[in-house]
């Protein structure tokens, strides 16, 4: 009889706490939730209809690398992020290393003090720039491993701090655009953002000048930016709330 009481106050107990702690205001995290409504998928028709084309896709170092994340051809050699937090380069069936932005670390779950490299592109300077989820934006001579930080994560743009920044651009002018998929929440974190209004941003910075100067606001988790026709338009992939 001891027991079932013991049990049944200690779930009263827990109940009480998770409510306090679930509705007491000015608790984090701060942000804000909107009600939203599921819509139907497109139909698979015309463009989207179902093929075959990736069917007889080859898979390439398999087991070489893991999670690698964005692609950037530059004379005839690959480059790519992985988990670990490194940019590589693919010579002559070898994976090659050629920066890291964060600390030595021991494993794939201590992805926040790895790094990890999600956007890149190289620029009319023949230099790399690579968004780094936790540690910012970069500038890398992929020849020898030199790097620049441009802008750190920490560093606020127009009153709010880019917590993931992801895709990156770089016009033909050096000028970097490049989104930020939240605002509110670390990589790690990102599902709760995508639960939550969001948070994503649309940056531009003109790298000669240091001037960085935001866009868009309150995008859901953005993601993939492409420049067209030297900055006449932009693309911009959003992602859907969960």
């Amino acid at each position: 009889m001891g027991f079932i009481r013991f049990v049944g106050k200690s779930l009263l107990t827990g109940t009480f706490i998770f409510f306090l702690v679930i509705l007491m205001p000015g608790l984090p995290p701060y942000v804000s939730f909107t009600e939203f409504k599921v819509t139907e998928p497109l139909p698979l028709k015309g463009s989207l209809s179902v093929n075959t084309l990736l069917n007889n896709a080859e898979r390439l170092y398999s087991g070489k690398v893991h999670g690698p994340e964005a692609f950037e051809d530059h004379k005839g050699v690959l480059y790519s992020g992985v988990h670990g937090g490194e940019i590589v380069k693919f010579v002559d069936g070898k994976v090659v290393p050629v920066v890291k932005f964060g600390e030595p670390c021991d494993g794939l779950w201590e992805e926040e003090k790895c790094g990890r490299p999600l956007g890149m592109k190289f620029g009319p300077d023949g230099l790399l720039y690579v968004n780094d989820a936790y540690y910012g934006m970069f500038k890398v001579n992929v020849n020898d491993g030199a790097k620049t930080q441009l802008v750190s994560v920490d560093e606020p743009v127009e009153g709010k701090t880019n917590m993931v920044p992801n895709s990156i651009d770089v016009a033909s002018d050096g000028t970097v655009y490049w989104s930020t998929s939240s605002c509110n929440f670390k990589l790690n974190d990102g599902v709760f953002d995508m639960l939550a209004d969001g948070s994503g941003r649309f940056v531009e910075i003109a790298v000669t000048y240091c001037f960085l100067e935001h866009h868009y606001s309150e995008i859901r988790f953005s993601q993939i930016v492409l420049i067209l026709h030297s900055k006449l338009f932009c693309l911009l992939s959003i992602k859907k709330q969960l």
